[in-house]
C-alpha cells in the first residue's frame, strides 16, 4: 500500500504529515537586502584596480570580452546606484528559509486573482530531465 502523504497549509506554518510522523516546517524569516557600505567601498576600490587588456587583435570574439565592451561594463558597475536597487527590492517582501539543510532566498506575493496558479521562479542549473525548466524550454522549443 503506498505511504499517502498531503500538504496541509495554515497561516503558522507548512508540515508535510503522513501516517507515521509529520515533519516540522522550517523557520521563514524575514530577509531584507540591505548591502554594507564596507561592501560597497570595496567593490568601488576594485573596480578602480582593473587593468584592462590590450585591444583585441581580431573581431571574431575568439579572444575573450572586447576591450569596449570590457570599459562598458566597468563604467556600468562603477556607477551603479546601489541603494536604489536595495530599495527596489526591498518593495517585494523577502525571506529566508533552509528546508533540508539548504539556504533559500525567496520573494513572497500573492496574486490578486483568486484562482492564480502558484508560480515559483528559481535560478541555478535546473535542466534535468523531468524539471520545471527542463518541462518548459522543450516545449517551447520542441
Amino acid at each position: 500500500m503506498p505511504d499517502k502523504r498531503v500538504a496541509q497549509i495554515d497561516a503558522a506554518e507548512v508540515r508535510l504529515t503522513s501516517a507515521r510522523q509529520p515533519v516540522p516546517a522550517p523557520e521563514i524569516r524575514s530577509f531584507p537586502a540591505s548591502i554594507p557600505e564596507h561592501n560597497l567601498e570595496d567593490l568601488r576600490e576594485r573596480l578602480g584596480r582593473v587593468r584592462r587588456p590590450e585591444a583585441e587583435t581580431v573581431a571574431r570574439g575568439t579572444q575573450g570580452i572586447g576591450l569596449q565592451r570590457l570599459r562598458s561594463l566597468l563604467d556600468a558597475w562603477r556607477g551603479h546606484d546601489w541603494r536604489s536597487l536595495e530599495r527596489r527590492w526591498n518593495a517585494i517582501p523577502h525571506y529566508r528559509t533552509r528546508p533540508d539543510g539548504l539556504n533559500i532566498a525567496l520573494w513572497h506575493l500573492r496574486s490578486p486573482e483568486p484562482d492564480a496558479i502558484p508560480l515559483v521562479l528559481t535560478h541555478g542549473c535546473l535542466l534535468m530531465q523531468g524539471s520545471a525548466p527542463w518541462y518548459s524550454r522543450k516545449r517551447i522549443s520542441g
